[in-house]
């Protein structure tokens, strides 16, 4: 029966951690959410437009449906 393979593992070093108290800051404070109609609906505009003027290059190329050009 053969001996298993031996594997000489490096001692664990466990750091020493300063005794006296320290100091955490505050955390910072939260960023306000924005819930204006503008900052939300800004996004998806402008995909809805890029995807359209892709879908009318995609159209006049030859390529593709004719239904992505609406």
């Amino acid at each position: 029966m053969p001996t298993p393979p031996s594997c000489l593992r490096s001692p664990r070093l466990k750091p020493e951690f300063p005794k006296d108290e320290i100091e955490i800051p505050a955390p910072p404070f939260a960023p306000s959410e924005s819930n204006s109609l503008f900052a939300i609906l800004l996004p998806a505009t402008f995909m809805a437009a890029v995807m359209s003027v892709i879908g009318i290059f995609v159209a006049q190329s030859g390529g593709g449906r004719p239904v992505y050009s609406l």
